[in-house]
């Protein structure tokens, strides 16, 4: 049973009508995020396969996520409102755990569902993209639900290939769903090789 702190609970009083992707600010994310965060993606695990994920991971298990990603210094951002409020954010994370992926990062991008296709993904996509150059990133990949269309032409959009096709592996909602991978090369893949290891 989860503590009655990590309940998850959507504020219906949150509404973004009249939100603007030029009044967006992008920032590090905050250890205190962990809360608003939660917010965002408790409704892609609940309502949606766009999330593998089943049950709501509490705001303390996302607390944990924010911080791994922080120690090893990966690229965790959120975009916030003219008012203050985070409503989406970004991050990337190692493709594998062998030191031979070390230039290879899987990103995801969240937004409030009150927030969609106003250009605030985006915005974080860009600058997730920029930091993971500064890296040295090389191959960025991304993992997506077959029926999610939106996500799909998103990563077209911004160069992303279509590199692979699983069907049938995730079931959720009464149903078997693929997952698509895509891949995008954002540095050069000849300096990386004219290193020793």
């Amino acid at each position: 049973m989860h503590k009655k702190e990590e309940n998850w609970k959507y504020d219906e009083s949150k509404k973004f009508k009249d939100i603007k992707s030029e009044n967006i600010k992008i920032r590090d994310v905050l250890p205190e995020d962990a809360e608003r965060i939660q917010e965002i993606y408790s409704p892609y695990v609940s309502n949606t396969v766009i999330s593998f994920e089943i049950t709501v991971p509490g705001k303390s298990e996302m607390k944990k996520r924010i911080e791994k990603l922080l120690a090893n210094a990966f690229p965790y951002i959120v975009a916030e409102n003219e008012t203050g409020t985070v409503v989406g954010y970004a991050y990337a994370d190692k493709f594998g755990e062998r030191e031979a992926y070390r230039y290879s990062f899987i990103v995801s991008i969240y937004l409030d569902m009150e927030v969609q296709s106003r250009g605030i993904g985006q915005k974080l996509y860009d600058e997730l993209e920029k930091r993971m150059k500064k890296m040295g990133i090389v191959q960025v990949l991304s993992a997506i639900t077959g029926k999610n269309e939106k996500s799909l032409k998103f990563h077209e959009k911004n160069g992303f290939t279509k590199i692979g096709h699983f069907p049938n592996v995730g079931y959720k909602m009464g149903e078997w769903h693929d997952i698509i991978w895509m891949n995008k090369t954002i540095s050069s893949i000849e300096k990386v090789e004219n290193r020793k290891k």
